[in-house]
């Protein structure tokens, strides 16, 4: 037991304060939140990845307001207004499609894994409870196996290396069988389904509880379909190029569109920035979505795993030793059968 335990805390390290993502929560729905965010936008995420496109867009409206009567000497790119919002209606329709796809492929990925999380500590508790007290060994190696399951799935979904988890949770024969394999969490299924086998081979477990540790393993299979389904499926890419074309295309018209509608110029190029710093982040956010795994806390998740089943092993329930034990006074009267 002190063996598994000091495993265990080596994961610390790897380990977060789960009380951070309450917190996190909270200071993004205060009331507070449009002045913090309006005055921390400079520093804004997305505003970093938009930088680029956002500053050639600027210069383009700069170059068609101050100088589009030179311009248009040469060549009219002068649109009106209102055929160009027709252009916006379906443009904003496609980004709204987009971004409901990404949301539910981000709600899909959250359920998959609130799944896991559950899956892996009632296969814990069932071992803990069915095999631990008439095998220890196998029933620790199970554990350790179950622990490391989360940290395994995240490193292959971020395509991240983890060995060094293995390593420090697995003896050196089942790290090698583990790190051999291309999909680990997969390895790590089969593992704990030998395991389990080999407990019912020895009537260690009866055929109820090996048939629901089954069904759990099979249902962590089916987690680790789902999640590879997620990652290696994105949204159609005609799509996004459609959306991406049709973007650029209204993005282009726009400022000499404003610049028709009798604007002051410095109102010209404020007005279209601001409308391309919308459509550009929408499109942007809608392309952070397609890939749930980068956006969800699988660091705290996978912490989350570790720990329930660190918990499950290392804090023993009390012994039961009879019924007198449950209330003191109380006793099952037993009627008799004569």
């Amino acid at each position: 037991m002190s063996d598994i335990k000091e495993q265990l805390s080596q994961l610390t390290f790897k380990t977060k304060n789960l009380n951070a993502l309450p917190a996190m929560t909270m200071k993004h729905i205060s009331a507070t939140r449009h002045i913090r965010h309006l005055i921390t936008f400079p520093r804004s995420r997305l505003l970093r990845k938009l930088l680029p496109s956002l500053s050639v867009f600027l210069i383009w409206s700069i170059l068609t307001t101050f100088f589009g009567d030179i311009m248009h000497t040469t060549v009219d790119i002068r649109v009106p207004l209102t055929p160009l919002s027709l252009i916006g209606t379906f443009l904003s329709a496609l980004l709204t499609l987009r971004t409901n796809q990404g949301l539910s492929r981000l709600i899909e990925g959250r359920l998959a894994w609130g799944q896991l999380v559950l899956v892996a500590r009632d296969t814990a508790q069932i071992i803990n409870s069915s095999i631990y007290e008439k095998d220890k060994k196998l029933a620790l190696l199970a554990a350790r196996h179950l622990s490391i399951f989360g940290w395994l799935t995240k490193a292959r979904l971020r395509e991240e290396d983890d060995e060094d988890v293995i390593h420090a949770m697995l003896p050196s024969s089942d790290a090698n069988f583990v790190i051999a394999h291309l999909k680990k969490p997969v390895a790590i299924i089969s593992r704990v389904r030998q395991i389990i086998n080999n407990c019912a081979e020895r009537n260690i477990i009866n055929i109820a509880i090996q048939q629901k540790l089954e069904d759990n393993l099979t249902e962590l299979n089916r987690i680790t379909a789902m999640c590879e389904r997620l990652k290696l499926s994105p949204i159609p890419p005609l799509y996004t190029s459609h959306t991406s074309r049709l973007l650029v295309f209204f993005l282009f018209f726009l400022p000499p569109a404003l610049n028709v509608a009798d604007m002051k110029r410095t109102s010209t190029v404020l007005c279209a920035l601001a409308v391309g710093y919308a459509m550009l982040g929408l499109d942007e956010i809608s392309h952070q979505l397609e890939q749930p795994f980068r956006l969800m806390p699988m660091q705290q998740l996978s912490s989350a795993v570790t720990r329930d089943v660190a918990d499950v092993f290392l804090l023993q329930p009390p012994p039961l030793h009879s019924t007198t034990d449950l209330g003191g006074s109380y006793v099952m009267n037993q009627p008799s059968y004569r």
